[in-house]
């Protein structure tokens, strides 16, 4: 009897606590999803009043713009450009203006500002070239959709000690890097089929030092990154690390912001 009791005591209790176990996973799960998913925000929002042309010949060409420039951070990614000609993004005022539409240049649709050290987030600005918020207007809304270029398969390559003399080439697979010494210094050039360089390192003298490219240029073909060093260096070694494929993942863009220029 008291056998009974007891297994049957146990099965109300486990019975009692399946709901709670399952209500954590789930939470557990959504709290996960959550943080892999991508969040924007708005950080700065302008608009430039409309200058006369007669009075301002010079300067009333550039006048007349909205801009809104906005963070999106996107963990687990390694974010590396924004698709231009795939994002499209409209600029409505509340009281119905269109300021941008989704068929404008996509370089006037939205263009990428800056990237996070990690490379998790990102800041983007879009502008709306010669069109300012209504009379009355007191948001700017943003809808759409970016496409953002992530990279993917992390490598890293390094190449073994070698004199820093003028023209001395290394190829690494997918990446060329050529020594370029003269008057002007000592500079390293990078020639790659991949955008995504996450770390650049050269070791000399005993000493490894982590670069940031003096100059660039990224191309859904080939990019190239130039690093400059003290022209005393004379030998060393190199490590890249960079992704070697790339994916694009759309992110909804829906903001709103305040607008008024006291009209």
């Amino acid at each position: 009897m008291r056998s009974s009791l007891f297994l049957s005591a146990c099965l109300m209790a486990c019975a009692a606590l399946a709901p709670a176990d399952d209500k954590d996973s789930k939470d557990k799960k959504k709290d996960d999803r959550t943080k892999s998913e991508p969040t924007v925000v708005a950080t700065y929002f302008g608009v430039s009043r409309k200058l006369d042309v007669k009075e301002f010949p010079r300067d009333a060409p550039y006048s007349g713009n909205t801009y809104v420039t906005f963070l999106m951070r996107y963990p687990g990614k390694a974010l590396l450009e924004i698709d231009q000609s795939g994002s499209k993004v409209s600029m409505k005022d509340d009281k119905g203006n269109v300021l941008l539409d989704e068929k404008s240049a996509p370089q006037d649709r939205v263009r990428l500002s800056s990237i996070s050290e990690d490379r998790t987030a990102m800041t983007m600005t879009v502008s709306s070239t010669g069109k300012t918020p209504g009379k009355g207007a007191t948001k700017v809304m943003l809808k759409g959709a970016l496409i953002v270029l992530c990279g993917l398969d992390e490598k890293t390559a390094v190449t073994k000690p070698f004199a820093f003399e003028d023209k001395a080439e290394k190829k690494l697979g997918d990446l060329t890097l050529t020594v370029q010494r003269d008057d002007n210094g000592l500079r390293l050039n990078l020639q790659s089929k991949t955008r995504g360089i996450k770390r650049f390192a050269v070791e000399a003298g005993g000493k490894t030092t982590d670069m940031k490219p003096g100059s660039w240029f990224t191309g859904s073909e080939s990019s190239s990154f130039t690093y400059y060093l003290d022209r005393s260096v004379k030998e060393g070694n190199v490590t890249i690390t960079y992704y070697s494929k790339e994916e694009k993942v759309k992110v909804p863009l829906d903001l709103s912001v305040g607008a008024s220029l006291g009209d």
